[in-house]
């Protein structure tokens, strides 16, 4: 996401005149009766620091609209939550595998608070896997990590075996000459 930037900024002049285009008119001969323009006067201008917005502030320039860090941030992330990082306990899912299911399939609900968390009963549990350990069948990946570490366990042996004991140099082959 990006980050607010207050400049640059647009600024506004409160006598601003815009600009009146003159239209000739084809009938009239005569130049000097022809419709006179005019240039458009205290133009809006950009400014792209602090100083260059004092200058202009001093000429009558005021900003044109409201600098609001937090509306780009309701703007940007599409949420009225601000970002404080605080853990929000709920809503939250809850997953429960029915009694007179074969397969893999789970019960799912979203609960609003503790009192409905608390309504739903025994049996609820956080996490799929959990639900489905907590019925009588381990899932999968709760029996991996005891796999891998019987093999991290069996390679770690296996390199002790080669390594050289501390204290004794390693011999090493002369290169080849060609």
């Amino acid at each position: 996401m990006t980050q607010f930037q207050e400049y640059p900024k647009h600024m506004k002049h409160p006598q601003h005149r815009p600009a009146v285009i003159a239209k000739w008119d084809h009938k009239e001969k005569d130049p000097s009766k022809q419709p006179k323009g005019a240039p458009e006067r205290f133009p809006e201008v950009m400014v792209h620091n602090y100083d260059q917005e004092q200058e202009y502030a001093a000429k009558g320039y005021v900003p044109s609209g409201v600098s609001d860090p937090e509306a780009y941030r309701r703007a940007k992330t599409g949420n009225d939550f601000k970002p404080d990082n605080s853990f929000m306990a709920y809503p939250k899912w809850l997953y429960h595998k029915p009694e007179k299911s074969e397969s893999d399939e789970l019960d799912s609900k979203l609960v609003q608070n503790e009192a409905e968390e608390k309504a739903l009963g025994d049996g609820w549990y956080s996490t799929p896997d959990k639900a489905r350990a907590g019925s009588g069948k381990p899932a999968e990946e709760e029996q991996q990590p005891a796999q891998v570490k019987a093999q991290v366990k069996a390679r770690g042996a296996k390199k002790a075996k080669k390594s050289v004991p501390s204290g004794k140099a390693r011999k090493t082959q002369p290169e080849a000459r060609r």
